[in-house]
């Protein structure tokens, strides 16, 4: 494992358990709404498959962190809009 794929998979994790912290507070004490931790934990499902199939996945676009981070980002996007509405 070189440097830049060390720091790639770093911006992916933390973009992933930030996500999913503020997932969490937002739900509970913005909207108090109580969800299981199915939904909660949904930005790291998104983690976990840029570990495991993220080189499995033809092109050069998804070889970057960035497109990774702003699918995690619209995945705790989208379950606090399906929690919330």
């Amino acid at each position: 494992m070189d440097l830049d794929s060390a720091r790639d998979d770093l911006v992916v994790a933390a973009a992933a358990g930030v996500s999913t912290v503020l997932l969490t507070v937002v739900l509970r004490f913005v909207f108090d709404a109580s969800t299981n931790a199915l939904i909660q934990l949904s930005p790291l499902y998104v983690y976990f498959i840029y570990l495991f199939f993220g080189d499995a996945i033809p092109g050069e676009l998804f070889s970057k962190p960035l497109p990774w981070v702003g699918i995690t980002l619209s995945t705790a996007i989208g379950a606090v809009a399906l929690t919330v509405f």
